[in-house]
């Protein structure tokens, strides 16, 4: 990551707008019909698109990370196809971006950004237009979590809670094997169906609001390790709105003895600072559930690493960007990256240098 990176990436976020605007107004203009491909839901749906585009740009330009940008390609041709929008609607899309980029970006910089469009062009030629199930296979933890979806799916969160309640009760699945085998896998499904038009958003939002519910209710009936006298303050970065995820990282390290010091979603970088001064933290555990959020995880990391009474504490991150691009928590100076809360407590385990045992 360089300075000049930041530099064109700061041009890109300043102009989103207005290059979104540009990109969708040329593109029209090249091809008057793709008009009638949005008419089912208007041509502002291109711009607003195009301008989530163009974040993921920045994001993969500043960190020098492709993954970061080809992934959103990826993603958006399932969405373009399963809505039955031709993909050289999208494929254009990329191309008049492009164009509106070159003629207003230093010549030196927009080599980068060509490269990173390039690579989304070839991600839009040779990526899947159909995601598959992410709940395919056998076993305790899948065929609770299609029966967990199926409940969440109708509405009916009482029966989702009693099938999860039920599984602990019986001794199938401890509560963080439900979080990690049932809960996290269900609510990707939710995201994949919504992804393929297979389900509204009312849907998504209904079983996600419902989740948090549920989980307060298991939290109840884990086994837990006594305390060792060590705190990890849990949040999402500022500007993310997913909590839920990071909750469940948070119960298993209440599980396993620490303290969890939960700040919920939306964190600004200096109230993580604050929090981790106040708690005493040995350690932080980031999510970042976008990959337009990767900026700010690496601004969360930083202000920790510039106070003199935080520098030393170790963070660890997780969540989408982490998973496209494997060495971007190294990159932007966390000490790991782990999948899910099991995962976290596992790692935290190796890497945070336990207190002073209090001997009489």
């Amino acid at each position: 990551m360089s300075d000049a990176a930041d530099f064109i990436a700061t041009l890109i976020d300043q102009g989103r707008r207005a290059f979104a605007e540009w990109a969708v107004a040329d593109q029209v203009a090249a091809d008057p019909g793709i008009q009638d491909q949005f008419s089912s839901v208007g041509i502002g749906d291109l711009r607003a698109d195009t301008e989530v585009r163009v974040m993921h740009l920045a994001e993969a330009v500043a960190l020098e990370e492709p993954a970061l940008f080809t992934s959103q390609i990826a993603w958006s041709k399932v969405v373009f196809s399963s809505r039955e929008v031709p993909l050289d609607a999208l494929q254009g899309n990329l191309v008049a971006l492009g164009e509106v980029l070159q003629d207003r970006l230093p010549e030196t910089g927009y080599q980068s950004v060509r490269a990173i469009l390039d690579a989304g062009l070839e991600t839009l030629r040779e990526a899947p237009a159909e995601m598959p199930s992410l709940l395919e296979g056998e076993g305790v933890g899948v065929h609770l979590a299609r029966r967990y979806l199926l409940a969440m799916l109708e509405g009916d969160r009482s029966r989702a809670r009693d099938l999860l309640v039920g599984a602990v009760k019986a001794g199938d699945l401890t509560v963080p094997e439900i979080y990690r085998a049932v809960i996290r896998p269900a609510h990707a499904e939710v995201g994949r169906m919504w992804q393929m038009n297979e389900v509204g958003i009312s849907q998504e939002h209904y079983a996600t609001a419902n989740a948090e519910w549920i989980i307060a209710q298991l939290e109840p009936l884990a086994e837990r390790t006594a305390r060792n006298d060590m705190t990890v303050v849990a949040t999402s970065v500022g500007g993310d709105a997913h909590s839920l995820g990071i909750r469940m990282v948070a119960d298993c390290f209440e599980f396993a003895g620490w303290r969890a010091f939960f700040l919920g979603a939306n964190t600004p970088a200096r109230d993580v600072v604050e929090a981790s001064l106040i708690s005493g933290a040995s350690l932080v555990a980031l999510s970042a559930n976008l990959c337009s959020h990767a900026r700010t995880a690496r601004a969360v990391v930083h202000a920790l690493r510039q106070h003199p009474e935080t520098k030393d504490i170790r963070v660890i991150v997780g969540g989408l960007p982490f998973a496209v691009a494997p060495k971007l928590a190294e990159r932007i100076g966390a000490d790991g990256t782990a999948p899910d809360g099991l995962a976290a407590v596992e790692l935290a385990s190796r890497i945070v240098p336990r207190p002073p045992s209090r001997g009489v």
